[in-house]
Parts: C-alpha cells; sequence; structure tokens
C-alpha cells in the first residue's frame, strides 16, 4: 500500500506541475492577447490621427486649388486669346516683309519712270508661284516716253513680263497728253507673298 501512496503522491505533483504550467501558459496567452490588442488599437489610433492629418492637408490643398482657379481661369482666357492673334499676328509679320518688298518695287518703278511721264495709280497683288502682279495707270506727254519706260522696266531684270493694256491720247488743259496702262509681272521673290 505504501507503493500506491507514492503513485499518487507523484501524480500529484504532476498534476500540480500541469496545473501551474497551465495557469502559467494561460497567463501568457493572456498577457499575449493583451499586447496583441494593444498593438491593433495603437496601429488604428495612428492610423486614425494619420488619417485625419491626410484630410486636413487635403482640404488645404482643396483650398488653394480653389484659391487659383481664377489665376487659372484667367490664364486660359489669356491663352485663348493669344491663340485667335496667332493668325493676325502670321498675317502682320508677312505683310512686314511684303512692305519692304513692294516699297522696294514702287520706289524701282519711280526710278525708272521717265521725266516726261507720271503715274497716277500703282497696285500690287499676289500672284502664282511667288510673284507679285503690279498694275499701272499713268500719263505721259509722247508715246515715246512710254515706250522708254517699258524698255527701261525690261532691262531692269525684275520683271517676267512687261505688257502695255492700253494707250489712249486724250487732253488736260487743253494739251494733249497719252493715258496709259500697264500690267507687270515680277520674277518670283523669296519671302514675297504666295
Amino acid at each position: 500500500m505504501k507503493e500506491r501512496k507514492h503513485l499518487l503522491i507523484n501524480l500529484v505533483i504532476e498534476r500540480r506541475r500541469r496545473a501551474r504550467l497551465l495557469e502559467k501558459r494561460g497567463r501568457q496567452m493572456i498577457w499575449a492577447c493583451v499586447f496583441l490588442l494593444a498593438g491593433i488599437i495603437l496601429y488604428f489610433l495612428y492610423s486614425s490621427i494619420r488619417i485625419y492629418t491626410l484630410q486636413g492637408d487635403i482640404r488645404e490643398l482643396d483650398a488653394k486649388i480653389e484659391s487659383l482657379r481664377p489665376t487659372l481661369n484667367y490664364a486660359d482666357q489669356l491663352q485663348k486669346q493669344i491663340d485667335a492673334l496667332k493668325p493676325r499676328l502670321q498675317l502682320i509679320n508677312k505683310l512686314r516683309e511684303n512692305v519692304l518688298i513692294w516699297h522696294g518695287l514702287s520706289l524701282e518703278l519711280q526710278r525708272l519712270l521717265p521725266l516726261d511721264a507720271w503715274l497716277d495709280n500703282v497696285s500690287f497683288s499676289p500672284a502664282a508661284g511667288g510673284n507679285i502682279q503690279i498694275s499701272l495707270s499713268g500719263k505721259s506727254l509722247n508715246y515715246e516716253s512710254i515706250g522708254d519706260y517699258m524698255l527701261r522696266l525690261q532691262s531692269a531684270g525684275h520683271y517676267q513680263s512687261v505688257n502695255l493694256k492700253s494707250a489712249n491720247l486724250t487732253k488736260i488743259a487743253e494739251r494733249e497728253v497719252v493715258q496709259f496702262q500697264m500690267e507687270l509681272q515680277t520674277i518670283p521673290i523669296e519671302g514675297g507673298s504666295q
């Protein structure tokens, strides 16, 4: 019988050891759950604070965007005005180039004119291939001056055709003059109107 007591005693110690071990493991599990729960709560708390601060930053940025919206709208309006004015600016630049060319042609037409002739009207118009069509009308004291003018124009080297359209004798203040009309076409001019 003594042997049995000894066995029972050993089992009691083992049971106590197991109970303590289970109690210790239970406490460890409880502490692990508490720490895990505290970690989750801290993570959610940090995330909430971060979300709140980000929402504040987003509200500030939205307010800045709204404050800049009138400036952006004004810039868009200015860009539309610039785009609308670009064709005009191109036309002005092209006219500026052409004015220099046409002014030079006007001076040359005047320089080649004989002393006993004068021009009443000179008009320029663009022709195909970069040429310029020039229409002249004027008066001369005789037909020879008109012929001389045509020869001077042809020998100048800037005109590919010089055509006399009409030459009629008329009177101005009891003096007979020859009224004439001519058409000229320049050789192609670089940078001229097309």
